[in-house]
């Protein structure tokens, strides 16, 4: 995807996803979807014989798809010729997943070191007994941070979560010479490396990104509460206090009721964890869109934040252009 410029042609196999039917400005029948594939997703549109092609595909379906790539308001998009459905059993689903540019074991020993920096020993072995499940080990590598608003590829949770602690690390350094006490380090840094664990239960990522049954009915602020509740009560002598604080952490990190969390901030910990994770995921969200709509110039409206953004430069393709669909999130972002 990535490679596509204007008026090149497109031709491949592709994951279709979100389609959605319309009507053009003379009622004529269109279809809107994103085509999928490693390298990130792309919007398509279908102008000729939409109801027919529409009906021969679903979502998550693999296509094979001819056309031609166009510029419209900025960025690009396919303009779909012919689309044929391909057999799951043709393909290698993992092929079509966006997946993050750092090294997934690089990044697992940075978690590792992340932990072992904690000095209270019942948060440290809090995490380690945590991830010492080789299930759970795989699911935290695999994971992505979100279906579609910042960091939506294989390996996006802990890439996300990596970036909260760094995050954290400086905020706490930064207070520990402004404000002494102010700040329980130690617990700020395990809230970070775990206030979105709970998405390993929530999200499935075998076809495309999607919520779990069980995801959608508790989520994932009280996913992971319960888990730590769980292995807290597998290690003797694990403070009640300390436990209550990091759960406290962890289901507030969301700050409001209306964006998934039971309880707002009541601890500075827990204010830290929030605006590290709030920060880390706007500039995920900032960072992917510039590099799908690079400038100089404005980009498209972005319901998200309800503006556009200038941007003066193109930034280098760190990552895979994975993320925000081109017409917007179905969800505010801090569902997500």
């Amino acid at each position: 995807m990535r490679d596509l410029v204007d008026r090149c042609k497109v031709q491949g196999v592709y994951r279709a996803m979100r389609k959605q039917p319309g009507v053009d400005r003379n009622g004529k029948p269109i279809l809107s979807l994103l085509l999928c594939d490693h390298t990130g997703q792309i919007e398509a549109r279908i102008f000729d014989n939409a109801e027919q092609l529409g009906a021969a595909f679903a979502n998550h379906d693999y296509v094979r798809v001819s056309g031609q790539a166009k510029s419209f308001q900025g960025r690009l998009q396919v303009h779909v010729h012919t689309l044929e459905r391909v057999q799951e059993s043709e393909v290698t689903p993992a092929e079509y997943l966006p997946t993050s540019a750092r090294d997934p074991e690089q990044m697992w020993q940075e978690l590792q070191e992340a932990i072992d920096s904690i000095r209270n020993p019942h948060l440290r072995r809090l995490l380690h007994a945590l991830l010492d499940d080789p299930e759970v080990a795989d699911r935290f590598r695999r994971a992505p941070a979100a279906r579609t608003i910042h960091h939506a590829w294989i390996g996006g949770l802990l890439e996300h979560n990596l970036s909260v602690y760094r995050i954290i690390d400086a905020l706490c350094a930064h207070y520990a010479r402004e404000s002494p006490g102010l700040l329980d380090r130690d617990l700020c840094v395990a809230g970070g490396l775990l206030h979105d664990f709970g998405k390993i239960y929530e999200l499935s990522w075998e076809r495309g990104f999607e919520y779990t049954h069980e995801g959608r009915l508790l989520g994932h602020l009280v996913q992971c509460s319960q888990k730590i509740a769980e292995v807290a009560a597998r290690l003797p002598d694990f403070p009640r206090s300390l436990l209550v604080q990091l759960q406290h952490i962890v289901l507030a990190h969301h700050d409001r009721l209306e964006y998934g969390s039971p309880r707002r901030p009541m601890t500075a910990e827990a204010w830290l964890v929030h605006a590290a994770d709030a920060l880390d995921s706007r500039m995920g969200f900032l960072r992917e869109l510039l590099q799908r709509e690079p400038g100089p110039g404005w980009t498209s409206y972005q319901r998200v934040f309800d503006r556009s953004f200038y941007h003066s430069g193109s930034l280098e393709r760190g990552v895979p252009e994975a993320g925000l669909p081109p017409w917007g999130p179905e969800e505010p972002w801090e569902v997500e």
